[in-house]
């Protein structure tokens, strides 16, 4: 399978940018393009190659700044037993999209049709979800999210890492992405509070909330740990519980950060937020970014 490159203006051929030129034209080749895509779009249904076709697009638009930027589609992994989320058994599955630059890693996974969310969380359990006017549950999609991360960070890419002699102080940081139609109706998407409050929040907390509220967040996260300086939730909280603590972290002006890996957004927030999320934990080159697809793309892996 070979990298196919987008050209910064021309006709397009087909839908993911091979430009067409009759045997006997005589018009400069155009410039070589910073977004290029691996695999084949998905043809199991017109609803989900147009929404491939969008995205795409949305992609290209995004990455016009970046040196450059890796699509890779429809990628298979297998994770082995010695994942920390379930180590009773192995698991294998498949990525809609991966997307490589160089400070980032997204992970986007495409549901399309007529969609709405009546129930997701950050957890294990089974989202409420309607299709065609039909409601029913469906495995959560954060869970799905949250093994297509682990597998890229704790498997896939530590072995890169050492195949490809990338130095040791990068440490890469995956985003994942569930990425909705525009078209798609409520969306109603319960974030678990964090598991920790670094040090320097809680000192700002001292001074942003009452005392009354600051002694409720005192004692949910009452386990310190000195590496990092952060406080621990210890043991579960219901649901009124955890929206509380966001209630809070809001009030003060604190971000979650269980937000910043996972979000469910639709088609049109998906450039401003590729464009605003980036780290400086590492940087790829795009030989060492083009190796990376490519094994992504064998897939079938076993570490």
């Amino acid at each position: 399978m070979q990298l196919i490159s987008y050209p910064a203006s021309s006709n397009y051929y087909g839908s993911l940018g091979i430009q067409y030129q009759p045997a006997n034209s005589q018009r400069e080749k155009p410039e070589r393009s910073n977004f290029d895509v691996l695999g084949e779009l998905p043809v199991s249904s017109t609803s989900e190659t147009n929404q491939f076709r969008r995205i795409l697009k949305l992609l290209r638009q995004a990455a016009q700044d970046l040196d450059f930027c890796i699509a890779v589609i429809h990628c298979s992994y297998h994770q082995k037993s010695r994942d920390a989320i379930d180590y009773s058994k192995n698991w294998r599955g498949e990525f809609d999209l991966v997307v490589l630059a160089p400070d980032r890693v997204f992970v986007y996974e495409l549901k399309s049709g007529n969609i709405s969310i009546h129930d997701g969380r950050t957890d294990n359990k089974p989202w409420e979800i309607e299709r065609n006017g039909s409601t029913h549950k469906e495995p959560s999609w954060f869970r799905q999210a949250s093994r297509q991360r682990y597998y890229l960070l704790q498997t896939f890419l530590n072995e890169q890492k050492k195949k490809l002699d990338i130095p040791e102080p990068n440490h890469f940081v995956v985003d994942s992405r569930i990425i909705l139609p525009d078209m798609t109706g409520c969306i109603n998407f319960y974030q678990k509070a964090p598991l920790e409050i670094t040090g320097p929040d809680m000192e700002v907390l001292a001074t942003r909330i009452s005392n009354l509220d600051f002694e409720f967040i005192r004692g949910i996260y009452s386990e310190p740990r000195k590496e990092p300086d952060c406080h621990v939730r210890t043991g579960s909280i219901c649901r009124n519980q955890s929206d509380r603590i966001k209630d809070i972290l809001k009030s003060a002006d604190i971000g979650l950060k269980a937000e910043r890996w996972f979000q469910v957004l639709k088609e049109h927030e998906l450039t401003k937020d590729f464009r605003n999320t980036h780290t400086e934990k590492f940087r790829l080159s795009k030989p060492i970014a083009q190796e990376i697809a490519q094994a992504l793309q064998n897939g079938n892996q076993d570490y």
